[in-house]
């Protein structure tokens, strides 16, 4: 985890250090399923650090252990995907479609929408015209209402680059904005940087600071959080929104885990009061709630 995180922060360095430290090969170590995590991420690592051959190597350890346990579940570890991006690195995109299209077929055998949303997107960055159009807005609507974030920066980064090669530049745009919005609000900076270049070559002027609500959280979420941030307990969320209090709950675990804050409290941060509304562009206005009906007695 901590290899992924500094590659997502562009910490080239930091990954090398860490490398260093748990050197992905074990020689004849068993792989237990931690190491097979640390190979995926070394690999990923390698390619970074332009060493895709090695990382190739990485990745097929993954591949004869998974085998060998009969695992076909991408879910369980991606090694498709990030081996089609290494073969990408080598100038390799036919094997990588391969890879990725693989993926996607045993993601959906599986059922496992995360799985496939990570599969799109590789296939996205392998393919070219309608099939990268296809599989990155289709990996954009899978991870929209999902709790990785991170993962959907890259879906809409994909679309967007997606839409520019087909010439929709407007619609390039709006995507990439998007993505340059969770990217900044994560703090992923290698994605930001590789959003504003695709940015700029769709015609746009990107902002690097800008970050919202608007693009962590779905339009329900960001209802549900607005009410309780206003002190409204998750019992008259539920009864104002008609949804059952286990849904509310939901929600707001969601927002918690997107927003990297611990509870309520911290929604103030996110959602000002009322009487500044005023103040913000119209973009980012929170809708307006209706209040609480009014319980007739006697």
């Amino acid at each position: 985890m901590l290899i992924d995180a500094a590659l997502e922060r562009d910490d080239v360095a930091g990954a090398c250090a860490l490398l260093d430290t748990a050197p992905p090969l074990p020689g004849d170590q068993p792989l237990t399923w931690w190491r097979l995590h640390l190979l995926l991420s070394a690999g990923r690592a390698l390619g970074r650090l332009g060493q895709a051959q090695r990382g190739l190597a990485v990745i097929a350890r993954c591949e004869q252990e998974l085998a060998r346990r009969g695992v076909t579940n991408p879910a369980v570890l991606p090694w498709r995907s990030t081996r089609a991006a290494l073969h990408l690195a080598l100038g390799d995109p036919a094997t990588a479609r391969r890879l990725a299209r693989r993926e996607v077929e045993l993601a959906r055998r599986w059922a496992a929408p995360h799985a496939l949303g990570r599969a799109l997107v590789a296939l996205a960055a392998a393919g070219s015209g309608r099939e990268a159009l296809q599989a990155a807005d289709r990996a954009v609507e899978l991870l929209e209402d999902g709790p990785a974030p991170l993962l959907f920066a890259h879906a809409l980064c994909a679309a967007g680059r997606a839409h520019r090669r087909t010439g929709n530049a407007g619609r390039a745009r709006e995507l990439l904005r998007r993505a340059n919005e969770v990217g900044v609000s994560l703090g992923a900076d290698g994605l930001v940087e590789a959003v504003q270049r695709e940015l700029r070559d769709a015609g746009g002027r990107p902002d690097p600071r800008k970050a919202s609500t608007e693009s962590l959280l779905t339009p329900t979420e960001r209802q549900v959080s607005e009410l309780a941030s206003r002190g409204m307990s998750n019992r008259s969320i539920a009864v104002l929104l008609k949804v059952s209090l286990r849904n509310v709950e939901s929600h707001l675990t969601h927002s918690y885990r997107k927003l990297r804050i611990s509870g309520r409290h911290e929604l103030a941060r996110f959602f000002p009061p009322e009487e500044d509304y005023a103040a913000d562009p119209p973009h980012l206005r929170p809708r307006p709630v209706a209040p609480l009906p009014r319980l007739r007695t006697g």
